[in-house]
């Protein structure tokens, strides 16, 4: 299988991963009940930013490359942000601020880690 389309058939449910994982984190935190029929609305305004951030970055052709990363990432956030309040939900300073470290970190994070170990090898098989 090639590298390039294994990229773009995992980065969608890794970072689906890391937004559900995130929000039933934060949940606990808050001793807020984590069954999934609970957390899904709470997760919903950002797998749907989510999903359209994929869209916005061409479904994910370039997973790796900083401009589609940060695509990503800024639509999730703002999208999810937007979204959630739009819905209703509460969105104080505190949750705008951990939800932005904490998507930077993995919506960026992995990214890097996967771009720094494909460009290692790169490096090491052409010299």
């Amino acid at each position: 299988m090639d590298v390039r389309r294994t990229k773009r058939l995992w980065g969608y449910p890794i970072d689906l991963l890391f937004i559900f994982g995130f929000w039933f984190v934060y949940s606990l935190a808050q001793d807020q009940p984590t069954a999934l029929a609970v957390l899904l609305p709470t997760v919903f305004p950002f797998w749907l930013a989510l999903s359209i951030g994929w869209l916005l970055s061409r479904q994910g052709r370039r997973t790796l490359h900083l401009e589609d990363a940060l695509t990503v990432w800024a639509t999730t956030l703002i999208g999810g942000l937007v979204l959630r309040n739009l819905g209703g939900e509460a969105t104080a300073m505190r949750l705008i601020v951990v939800t932005t470290i904490i998507l930077s970190f993995t919506l960026l994070g992995w990214r890097l880690i996967g771009f720094l170990i494909l460009h290692t090898r790169a490096r090491s098989t052409s010299a």
